[in-house]
């Protein structure tokens, strides 16, 4: 669970325009995940990939955010 909170954390810390945006995905997915009677253990891996959902892109939003650059 460290892990995956120091990683949601950067990539809090990594983008702009985007603030909270994977907790809040997180909050609905687990929403979600409740109220189709999810396991628990599923539940459970049902947020963290709710929190870690845009990770792979972080890299890219430097670039998305420069018009122009190549």
């Amino acid at each position: 669970m460290s892990f995956i909170r120091a990683l949601s954390m950067a990539l809090e810390l990594t983008t702009t325009g985007l603030s909270q945006h994977h907790c809040r995905t997180a909050i609905i997915a687990s929403i979600i995940g409740r109220h189709i009677g999810l396991p628990d253990f599923e539940q459970q891996t049902l947020i963290y990939s709710a929190l870690l959902h845009d990770l792979g892109a972080a890299s890219n939003w430097e670039e998305k955010e420069s018009p122009g650059k190549t």
